[in-house]
């Protein structure tokens, strides 16, 4: 049965096992490939844990590091193909992910690679109602919501695909949430979410429309405040038209349908 990582191995920008770890002058260490990118593709002059300005980018090798990860993974390994069950995680490796929470989401509004952060935080939280909560404890909900809202932002001042990308994700992070709380619905229907939100059912893709109307849907079923407020309902009311019509899967028209008779 595969385990989640100690976090000692995880690249800090791109929250994944390290493959070629290297320490920058500040000592952090990180993976080769997204420190490279960090400062050579994003053009970032600064030390992406600590912030520090860096006056050297010299990566050094750490080897060391590089030997306790490999050893990890041939343990892994053998540990996983002599196990003959198969099936959920074990509780062991819930909590591991549940711990990594506070530090995914401390960084999360940083880093330059936010889609696969935010895929490996769907990842955590997947099938784990306790992450789930721990997420909302966290203030996970008005993190996301301002990276949705700052990602429109750029999308719209003619970014680069991966900023709206970077919204999709995170609603497909929130539409794991059951929003069956007062408190985790009222936060979702603050303005920096429920926009972003709005914008995806009209212009995203598939997936990203699914995740929204599942979230609206779950909105309107729990909370006695109108959550139309913080949106332009005739250009609601156009996109579910539009993908009633559309009818290219059951499933969404299903979802429109039902946002639409919520509107």
């Amino acid at each position: 049965m595969e385990l989640d990582p100690p976090p000692l191995f995880l690249c800090p920008i791109s929250m994944e096992l390290m493959e070629e770890p290297v320490t920058v002058a500040t000592g952090v260490t990180y993976d080769r490939r997204s420190i490279e990118r960090w400062f050579f593709k994003y053009g970032k002059t600064t030390c992406p844990a600590t912030m520090q300005r860096l006056s050297s980018f010299d990566l050094t090798p750490n080897y060391t590091l590089k030997r306790v990860i490999s050893s990890w993974l041939d343990r892994n390994s053998s540990s996983s193909s002599s196990s003959s069950t198969a099936g959920a995680p074990s509780p062991s490796s819930c909590v591991l992910a549940r711990e990594r929470l506070p530090s995914v989401l401390a960084g999360i509004e940083e880093t330059p690679f936010k889609v696969t952060a935010l895929k490996n935080l769907k990842s955590c939280m997947a099938g784990d109602e306790a992450a789930r909560d721990d997420f909302v404890a966290c203030g996970g909900i008005q993190v996301l919501g301002r990276v949705m809202t700052q990602a429109l932002a750029e999308s719209c001042a003619g970014g680069d695909f991966s900023a709206f990308q970077t919204c999709e994700e995170a609603a497909a992070v929130l539409a794991t949430l059951p929003l069956s709380d007062d408190e985790s619905v009222e936060l979702l229907l603050n303005p920096e979410c429920m926009r972003p939100v709005a914008v995806l059912v009209q212009r995203g893709s598939a997936e990203a429309r699914l995740h929204a109307m599942s979230m609206i849907s779950k909105i309107s079923k729990a909370s006695v405040r109108d959550w139309t407020l913080e949106i332009d309902v005739d250009d609601m009311v156009k996109a579910l038209l539009e993908l009633l019509s559309d009818g290219a899967s059951a499933k969404l028209s299903s979802r429109a349908l039902d946002g639409q008779m919520r509107c």
